[in-house]
């Protein structure tokens, strides 16, 4: 394998990776979309961080 045959490949990876986003990104567009029309709030993400002043606490 030579530097062109890697650079092809690692373009097809990425634009294929950046599509998967895209659709994931407008699939969450579309159910916001449709909690609002329902009168819902949308979603949120839960956070995975822990905060510091949740690490301070000591376990719960």
């Amino acid at each position: 394998m030579g530097l062109t045959p890697l650079t092809l490949w690692i373009a097809c990876l990425l634009a294929v990776r950046n599509q998967r986003i895209l659709a994931a990104h407008q699939a969450r567009q579309d159910d916001s979309a449709r909690r609002a029309a329902a009168g819902l709030p949308p979603r949120t993400r839960r956070r995975k961080r822990t905060t510091l002043a949740g690490l301070a606490a000591g376990p719960p």
